[in-house]
């Protein structure tokens, strides 16, 4: 019996790798989602095993048989063209028999398409007609094999020429895809591949003289900062992070360091995922398909937050409270957080009826995912103050800000002898951070590390 964790269910987010990167996407099962330009039912894929290759045929997703341990483009060309016509060598069988018979050898193909002509009249099928045989919903095998009938040329080919034209007329028509599963290492590299070319406008300002560094847009082309898997690894086996830790994570990637935290930690310790801004942009935790357990470790900080606990610990000390004090802090911060929301109802009640919010919306809020919360009404402030007070064992920062500011205020708020970690994809900023760990002999063993694997 499957693992149920190896089958895709309703509501996962799945990797759809195509033929190429750029193609290659995350879609949520539910519903109609847009794959190669056009909307196709999810519902195919429920119950399949990860690994599964599919194809679109029309608006729906057909499992291939027999292709699990094969390529996008490995297809043999017995899958199309089994009952048709197979290459004919005889009009080049007696060219290469007076040249020494180059085809006699085992393994090389016999005959060339020298008496080939592309004269472009050789099919006989039109594009009115495949158009008309894509709008009934003919499957891309199909097409394939229409247009195999009808080609004078096909049989003359040798089998060389015959791979090399199904795979070109296979990215065309048959749209294969192989669904995978999500983790913090397929959903990097699939940011990464679809990011490769992009080149943030930031990166080339930064570089001028004149101009300071810092990233002008929340919206850079680049969203996980060119953070790639083997990084990513690097960064987590570095900072030390197993379950049961208090990990301060300062994420500007998409939620993407913060989730491979909790997917580690499998729901036991904490994460502080400190954020700027107004909200927490944490979109790539909700595709990592982590269970309510992993998700309640995620407690979101807001940055402004950090630099007032930072000057607490510097005057005070970690302050651990004692359960009874949770307790007390926990109640009085609901109270305040029922009277506010008490207070706010009336005054929109009694100025603006018709915006009254319905039982449908506040359920919808309360049902939020820890994770999704801004971390500023009354009862998560408490908490993140109590929890940034008590001190964290280990401290990642990946940003596309400069890092030094956070730097310095995080520092405060880590116990003695933790590990932490700062990602940039600049040199200068972690160079900055360097001098000033280093210089203040704020740490030991601090290396300047670069990328595990080389570009290629």
């Amino acid at each position: 019996m499957a693992n149920p964790s190896d089958l895709i269910q309703r509501g996962d987010y799945v990797i759809v790798k195509m033929h190429d990167e750029v193609s290659t996407c995350i879609i949520k099962v539910d519903g109609d989602q847009k794959i190669c330009r056009s909307k196709v039912s999810t519902k195919g894929l429920v119950g399949a095993p990860y690994g599964t290759v599919f194809q679109v045929s029309g608006r729906q997703l057909v499992c291939v048989e027999d292709t699990k341990e094969l390529d996008m483009l490995d297809v043999p060309v017995e899958y199309f063209a089994s009952d048709l016509p197979q290459p004919t060598s005889s009009s080049s069988s007696s060219s290469s028999s007076s040249s020494g018979g180059p085809g006699d050898d085992e393994g090389v193909v016999a005959g060339d398409n020298r008496g080939y002509v592309d004269s472009n009249t050789a099919q006989r099928l039109k594009p009115d007609d495949i158009k008309q045989m894509r709008a009934a919903g003919a499957s891309g095998k199909t097409i394939i094999q229409n247009l195999i009938r009808n080609s004078d040329t096909w049989a003359a080919k040798t089998e060389f020429a015959q791979e090399k034209w199904l795979k070109r007329k296979q990215k065309k028509y048959v749209r294969l895809m192989r669904i995978i599963k999500a983790c913090p290492r397929t959903v990097c590299e699939v940011y990464v591949a679809k990011n490769r070319d992009k080149v943030c406008m930031c990166a080339v300002l930064s570089s001028l003289p004149s101009h300071p560094y810092q990233c002008l847009t929340h919206t850079c082309p680049v969203q996980v900062c060119g953070l790639r898997w083997d990084t990513l690894a690097q960064m987590l086996s570095f900072s030390g992070l197993h379950a049961g830790s208090r990990a301060l994570v300062f994420d500007g990637v998409l939620g993407l360091v913060v989730g491979a935290c909790a997917y580690r930690m499998r729901g036991h310790g904490t994460v502080l995922a400190a954020f700027d801004g107004q909200q927490p942009h944490f979109t790539v935790v909700d595709m990592l398909n982590l269970r309510a357990e992993d998700l309640n470790v995620i407690q979101t900080v807001p940055s402004e937050e950090l630099a007032p606990a930072a000057d607490n610990v510097r005057a005070l000390g970690f302050v651990q409270c004692t359960p009874e004090e949770v307790a007390r802090q926990d109640a009085e911060a609901q109270a305040l957080a029922a009277a506010a929301t008490q207070a706010a109802a009336a005054v929109k009640a009694a100025h603006h009826p018709e915006l009254v919010a319905d039982a449908a919306v506040s359920q919808r809020v309360r049902n939020a995912k820890p994770h999704q919360g801004c971390g500023r009404q009354y009862e998560p402030v408490a908490r993140v103050r109590r929890e940034l007070r008590a001190g964290a064992t280990c401290l990642v920062i990946a940003s596309r800000h400069h890092p030094l500011s956070v730097l310095q205020e995080c520092l405060a708020l880590l116990v003695p002898s933790s590990p932490f970690v700062v990602y940039c994809e600049h040199v200068q900023p972690l160079v900055a951070c360097y001098l000033h760990v280093t210089e203040r002999r704020l740490a030991v063993k601090v290396p300047h590390l670069g990328p595990y694997l080389a570009p290629i």
